[in-house]
């Protein structure tokens, strides 16, 4: 595992670490010194698997690192920051047990390493479907499927071990570990398939929030009310709105640029739309729950 503090420190780095991480492994010609200060050209192998953890302050991400990757983005909303505050005392306070905190860690270091190498195989990958909204369908099916080869690997334990014809052992996955895959990745396939950015996302979503207090007859707003409220900065407050306004997901009604433009939202229900297409992962999983549970009382009725 790779973990990077800021990935604006390794901007030059981004394309051997692409490749690696799609192929995972790399080979690279190099030059050295040999004894006698000769310069000798030796070849440079580092096999995988890899996984690189990044973290960075950016809204976007340049797209060719994005669609390799799970996005995470930070909760920002009032109610995380209050619990994340409320930590943050408690652990001043030398109310946070933080000998649990080490013996969790310490559990978790010791459980990866009672895992060994096995073949996994998903007797359901063929009729796993991932929503026709997200972009790079291509690449995210391929994330999706190695997300549940992954859940079922770390349940290794808890799987039974077969061996196939050449007498190599794998273990199956389970829809427990599609289920598992499915609550995991949602998120993430949400933004994937969202034209917004995470930050302009939640801005947006707050603005809606705001608006649909008001009354029908007083729901168009200005940038400075908005700027206000939400206690940005003008240039912000302003680069979101135009935007907004450039997706169509807000309009001009009125206003100049004296006195500042009016606004109100013209798509109110798109993101949930969007949410609900990523709801196949959910009813492809009944789907196969339900086949199995029939193949069950069949086979039960038989003997």
């Amino acid at each position: 595992m790779l973990l990077i503090e800021d990935l604006d420190g390794v901007y030059n780095a981004f394309l051997p670490l692409r490749e690696f991480m799609s192929k995972q492994s790399i080979t690279k010609l190099t030059t050295d010194k040999d004894a006698k200060g000769n310069n000798v050209q030796k070849v440079l192998t580092v096999e995988g698997p890899i996984c690189v953890s990044g973290a960075t302050t950016k809204e976007g991400i340049y797209e060719d690192n994005a669609n390799r990757s799970y996005l995470l983005h930070i909760n920002e909303g009032a109610g995380h920051m209050e619990e994340v505050m409320d930590y943050q005392r408690k652990l001043q306070a030398g109310l946070v047990d933080e000998n649990s905190q080490n013996i969790a860690k310490q559990l978790l270091k010791n459980t990866q390493r009672l895992l060994k190498p096995i073949k996994v195989i998903n007797p359901y990958a063929t009729q796993l479907k991932i929503p026709d909204s997200v972009f790079k369908k291509l690449r995210t099916n391929m994330h999706y499927l190695r997300l549940i080869e992954i859940i079922t690997f770390y349940h290794q334990w808890q799987r039974p071990r077969q061996k196939n014809e050449k007498g190599e052992e794998y273990i199956l996955t389970t829809l427990e570990d599609i289920s598992w895959a499915n609550r995991l990745v949602k998120e993430s396939l949400l933004r994937k398939s969202d034209e917004l950015n995470g930050q302009l996302r939640s801005f947006f979503e707050a603005l809606k929030a705001l608006i649909s207090r008001r009354p029908k007859d007083r729901q168009a707003f200005y940038s400075r009310e908005i700027r206000e409220q939400f206690r940005m900065n003008p240039m912000k407050a302003n680069r979101y709105l135009r935007e907004l306004e450039m997706w169509g997901y807000i309009r001009q009604t009125g206003g100049n640029r004296k006195t500042g433009f009016e606004y109100e939202i013209a798509a109110w229900d798109e993101y949930q739309h969007l949410q609900s297409g990523i709801d196949i992962l959910d009813s492809t999983l009944q789907k196969l729950k339900e086949k199995e549970a029939k193949n069950n009382s069949k086979k039960s009725s038989i003997t």
